[in-house]
């Protein structure tokens, strides 16, 4: 029989991990390892959602800019 366990994967937009979901997220890294894949793959795992949270707040301020804002010689 298939047994599944929900897991809530949750981060703050500052970059905090929830308990669960980091213990989830190291567990799932250690069975990559396990499984014959780079040692780092748990670290690189992180990193990825990690960046994609970043990707994912970048383009939320972005998106508050109408098409026509000046970035005051920024950009």
């Amino acid at each position: 029989m298939t047994s599944y366990i929900f897991v809530p994967l949750a981060l703050e937009t500052t970059g905090v991990w929830g308990t669960q979901g980091r213990a989830f997220i190291k567990e799932l890294g250690r069975r990559l390892r396990d499984r014959g894949h780079d040692k780092r793959s748990g670290a690189y795992l992180m990193q990825r959602i990690s960046l994609a949270v970043q990707r994912g707040n970048a383009a939320s301020v972005m998106g508050t800019f109408g098409s026509g804002a000046s970035w005051g010689g920024l950009f």
